[in-house]
């Protein structure tokens, strides 16, 4: 009797990995982007001509996603107002029903470095609505992050990890949600668990 045994998945693949050039990023025009050391990724946008922009990784070969539960940034900077959302497109021309967005977060943290944890739950189809379907996290070909305008002409953010990983119970909270809606958190408590009662204790 033959047996197989499938080796585990790594704990996370970096999106953004420790030696990465900024020139192995592309950028809106808007967006310029450096490569700091101890900071990771340095995207600088000037929205006086534009109200978002953008910066991405695309793939040399398309990334297989599903053995992970979500993605993990760390970031830090902003600015009032300043917002920043998560894309994942699984075809490169960007055809409708394969580009994918998380809720945008308010990303005015200042010096403070803050975690983001993204369930694939969070992610839904652009334009429709619609919940990422499981098997197009099977050829992910680009992870987009957009920046979108705040009260300042300008923003400067650094991102020094993203990666797809294993998720924490509590980032599940969001749980699914039905087709054509977003997540929605479990119960009282979940929600309680998600404030940052450290930086607002009201």
């Amino acid at each position: 009797l033959a047996t197989s045994c499938l080796a585990a998945p790594p704990p996370a693949l970096p999106i953004l990995g420790p030696g990465d050039k900024a020139e192995t990023w592309k950028s809106r025009a808007n967006v310029t982007l450096a490569a700091e050391a101890g900071s990771g990724l340095c995207a600088a946008a000037d929205f006086s001509t534009a109200g978002y922009g953008w910066f991405r990784k695309v793939a040399v070969e398309p990334w297989d996603l599903r053995p992970y539960g979500g993605l993990r940034l760390r970031v830090r900077g902003g600015g009032p107002g300043f917002r920043v959302q998560v894309v994942l497109m699984s075809s490169p021309t960007e055809k409708p029903g394969t580009v994918f967005n998380a809720e945008p977060w308010m990303q005015d943290s200042g010096e403070a470095w803050k975690e983001v944890l993204l369930p694939w739950s969070a992610f839904a189809a652009q334009g429709s609505g619609a919940a990422l379907p499981p098997a197009e996290l099977g050829h992910v070909t680009t992870v987009n992050v957009s920046l979108i305008k705040g009260d300042n002409k300008e923003a400067r953010i650094w991102v020094s990890e993203l990666s797809a990983c294993a998720l924490p119970p509590e980032a599940w909270a969001a749980a699914s949600a039905t087709p054509g809606s977003r997540s929605r958190v479990a119960d009282g408590s979940a929600f309680l668990a998600l404030l940052d009662l450290d930086r607002h204790p009201g």
